[in-house]
């Protein structure tokens, strides 16, 4: 067998794939006596097949098979021997081979496509121009957490009549139209010129709205209040009755040790004075949390920008419409493959850092960052023992779900943050003290 590498340029390159006959007729041989054994064919007993008999039924379906078989297992092994690093995997050239004759005897030769990984240098040393933003915790974000924490908390009664914040559950119909389901309003996504509409309702009554203007046209709220799917309600107007079957409200909890108890955990804090700390602290690590992740995209978003890598788009292109077996049309590649590109461009990048930089993820590591998640579904709360060995098992047991997926996941999520660190640590990165609201308002410029 011959494996020719003929390299086009840094990204694409073709191998061509030259078989004789000593290269794959042993095996067709071989196969075709194990199917006079096997093969059950009437007018003969089993096993006493003739093998031209076979050869003329399966000869052409076992020599492209095994031809098949023998031209991958060599390709596998030339790409491993010779440390070829691709994108993709590689790709049959249909127009260079041309017609294949499986009737021939002979010689045969395939051309196949091949993305490869480009040479790169990724300059960490010349980035600049990022900022690592300080958010200060002010009184007003402590008071709004606490407001949306006693919402959450908050118990559900039943009441007379409605007031701001309440739930209304009741039928809604279309004015003239067929449309009617029951359904639940929350009062606080109504639009504010028509929120006294719906103030006062009791059991039984009826009122009539106009519906894209009593929810500021905004479909996703219209969907979610409908039932209809986002595209039907972008369609959906005119004019509706809903009729109040019940009110409720979110009676809000007392300041005590049992609030203080469903937030933080069993006696964690054990006074007002130390819930407030409690949640400061909290807030401040969320954001921080936060800031961090933003630098992160930003300075990811930033090597992607200015690092030059030569990419085989068209082969990359190809090889996904291949791959996602009619899942995905050419129209959506075309209209998707920046994003792709620069996650691949991303990941060509990481994994460069990585292996100069020594980056390693260990199973143990793995592991701890899944318990550690799992903590948190718990709310942080002192494990014994005994829990503790049962959330061994349960993360084990996460890991190993959806084929490994899971452990994948939280592998890749690991490799990036170890990245991310070593970057932060070697780029310059300015310092900035932020208000809660203008760090907002620098998360929404970057949405």
């Amino acid at each position: 067998m011959e494996i020719l590498l003929d390299k086009k340029d840094a990204a694409n390159a073709s191998l061509s794939v030259k078989l004789t006959q000593e290269d794959y007729k042993p095996a067709v041989d071989k196969k075709i006596k194990d199917y006079t054994k096997k093969v059950a064919i009437k007018g003969f007993r089993p096993g006493k097949v003739p093998t031209a008999v076979v050869q003329k039924m399966y000869g052409k379906s076992i020599l492209v098979e095994e031809v098949s078989a023998i031209i991958a297992e060599n390709i596998n092994k030339y790409i491993s021997e010779n440390k070829l690093r691709l994108l993709g995997e590689p790709l049959p050239d249909d127009a260079a081979t041309g017609i294949v004759n499986w009737s021939y005897d002979g010689e045969y030769k395939f051309i196949y496509n091949l993305g490869l990984v480009p040479d790169f240098t990724v300059d960490i040393a010349t980035k600049s121009g990022l900022t690592s933003y300080d958010i200060e915790i002010n009184d007003k974000s402590v008071a709004e957490t606490l407001e949306n924490l006693k919402q959450q908390f908050g118990e559900m009664v039943d009441v007379e009549k409605s007031s701001e914040g309440d739930f209304i559950n009741g039928k809604l119909n279309e004015v003239g139209g067929t449309f009617e389901s029951t359904t639940l309003l929350p009062m606080t996504k109504l639009a504010k010129g028509e929120l006294k509409k719906f103030i006062g309702l009791k059991v039984g009554d009826v009122v009539k709205f106009d519906l894209q203007k009593a929810f500021d046209k905004d479909a996703a709220v219209i969907a979610h209040f409908t039932g209809a799917s986002k595209e039907v309600a972008e369609t959906m107007a005119g004019e509706y009755e809903f009729t109040v079957e019940t009110v409720r409200h979110s009676k809000l909890p007392e300041i005590n040790q049992d609030f203080f108890d469903k937030v933080f955990g069993k006696d964690v804090v054990t006074s007002e004075e130390e819930f407030n700390i409690k949640l400061k602290e909290t807030i401040t690590e969320n954001y921080n949390r936060e800031s961090k992740s933003f630098l992160s995209r930003e300075l990811q978003k930033s090597l992607v920008e200015n690092t030059s890598i030569e990419l085989p788009s068209e082969f990359l292109k190809r090889w996904l419409l291949v791959t996602n077996e009619g899942k995905i049309s050419q129209e959506q590649i075309d209209a998707e493959f920046d994003f792709y590109a620069k996650e691949l461009k991303w990941n060509l990048i990481q994994n460069q850092l990585a292996e100069k930089n020594n980056i390693k993820v260990e199973n143990s590591e793995v592991l701890e960052r899944t318990k550690e998640m799992m903590r948190t579904q718990f709310g942080n709360m002192p494990l014994d023992a005994q829990m503790e060995e049962f959330l061994n098992k349960f993360a084990d047991n996460y890991l190993k779900e959806e084929k490994g997926k899971n452990y994948i996941k939280i592998y890749e999520q690991l490799v990036y943050d170890k990245t991310m660190e070593h970057l932060i640590s070697n780029v310059k990165v300015a310092n900035k003290k932020v208000t809660v609201e203008q760090f907002q308002d620098i998360l929404k410029e970057d949405a």
